[in-house]
């Protein structure tokens, strides 16, 4: 190749090197809007004669347009791929967990405290929170089919073990909650002398027909109490949640709290010989719907006879 040709195939390359680091700063623009610097750079690639296998700068431009991503764009990609590799990590450690060995069979107090007693507590008294982890007593949780089911399926906020757990596990984390911690009896009790106890202790707050009802005093709303198992009326008067204060043993007696719990559980269906209960909201309620349907009755009665119709 002459001296020419070389300088000729050199100055092409420098001036389509300068091409693409300008078109790379910026979007490429048609011919027609190009600015006087890119119009004299185009007229000297063409007037060095670079070869016809060279893209023109149109082409150039679209076939290779800036794909670099941005600061923000990088950034975003980097949490993502970091929250993906600490969920599988995560996940991996929680299905894989320890073992028990083959032949061995499961410490139901080992997988209690290591599954359960973060939101049970140690004891099976159960751990109260606002924004931390919480979960009910089991101190008074005597049916073992109760606790299988509970640890299978979950529910609420408390997640299932189906996956996570073997059979052998669930089962003796349910003896060990039945046999061990439920020491709170519930042999049965009086239901009149319930309903008292009920009226003194639990209903100015939960109200008489035990549907909760809103503390004004303490900006909070006392919870329904409706569908609410014996074990868990049992384990929440002796252990007293949030603001609800304990009630201990030498409070409320054994008997004296199977009483309560007999009177709670009636409370929840009870008879309704008068008719629709109107949800259980009092007297108060129920009388003024009485007025609203006598107010109809004789305003009926005041059209007919206007109308003559009577």
């Amino acid at each position: 190749m002459s001296f020419i040709g070389t300088y000729k195939s050199r100055r092409c390359e420098q001036v389509w090197s300068h091409w693409f680091v300008f078109a790379g700063k910026r979007h490429f623009r048609p011919l027609a809007a190009l600015n006087e610097h890119k119009t004299r750079r185009l007229r000297s690639i063409r007037s060095l004669g670079c070869p016809s296998g060279w893209l023109e700068p149109e082409e150039a431009a679209l076939r290779f347009p800036d794909r670099r991503l941005s600061v923000s764009q990088e950034a975003f990609i980097a949490r993502a791929l970091f929250g993906l590799l600490a969920f599988i990590f995560l996940a991996s450690q929680t299905a894989l967990g320890q073992q028990p060995e083959p032949g061995s069979s499961p410490n139901g107090s080992a997988v209690y405290l290591k599954r359960c007693s973060t939101c049970h507590g140690t004891a099976g008294q159960g751990i109260s929170g606002v924004i931390s982890i919480a979960g009910p007593s089991l101190q008074a949780e005597h049916d073992r089919r109760t606790v299988v089911n509970m640890v299978r399926s979950g529910k609420g906020i408390m997640p299932s073990f189906k996956h996570l757990l073997p059979e052998e596990d669930i089962d003796s984390v349910a003896d060990y909650v039945t046999q061990q911690l439920a020491t709170i009896p519930l042999q049965g009790g009086d239901l009149s002398e319930g309903g008292a106890l009920f009226r003194v202790y639990c209903a100015p707050c939960h109200g008489t027909a035990a549907r909760g009802g809103a503390m004004a005093s303490a900006g909070i709303n006392a919870p329904s109490l409706v569908g609410k198992s014996a074990a868990t009326i049992a384990g929440t008067i002796r252990w007293g949640p949030g603001p609800m204060p304990k009630f201990p043993s030498s409070a409320i007696s054994d008997q004296e709290l199977d009483s309560i719990v007999m009177y709670v559980q009636f409370m929840q269906h009870p008879p309704s010989p008068g008719g629709t209960p109107m949800r259980y909201y009092g007297s108060v309620a129920e009388g003024f719907v009485a007025w609203i349907a006598v107010f109809l009755l004789v305003a009926t009665a005041g059209w007919i006879e206007k109308r003559g119709k009577g």
